[in-house]
């Protein structure tokens, strides 16, 4: 069994997740409160992460989660550090969670779809 292999049921579960998410939370950009821009959404290949956040806050994680709470991607970032592109092309399709860590103590959390 393979548990990051494409289903029939995984796209099922998708669609079904896409119907569920609020207007607003799902289209091809997301800008979240504090200015993390993440495109496209639903994502295929490639996930664009982009943010403007004032010089004495920045991002310093990211992660991805499954809906069963599997971290699938995670990253350290440098203050100085503005953008970033993630690889999903082996992250199987369905519904996640981007959880944005800030230098704060503070997080963002969006939901993402991979197609």
């Amino acid at each position: 069994m393979c548990a990051n292999c494409s289903t029939p049921g995984t796209v099922a579960v998708a669609t079904e997740k896409i119907a569920s998410i609020d207007d607003g939370e799902l289209g091809n950009e997301i800008v979240t409160q504090r200015s993390l821009k993440v495109f496209p959404n639903p994502v295929g290949q490639t996930l664009n992460l982009q943010w403007k956040v004032p010089e004495n806050l920045f991002i310093n994680k990211v992660e991805i989660f499954n809906l069963t709470g599997v971290r699938v991607y995670s990253t350290v970032y440098g203050k100085d550090r503005k953008e970033d592109q993630v690889a999903l092309s082996k992250v199987a399709p369905g519904a996640y969670t981007l959880v944005a860590h800030y230098s704060d103590g503070k997080t963002e959390t969006i939901k993402l779809i991979k197609i």
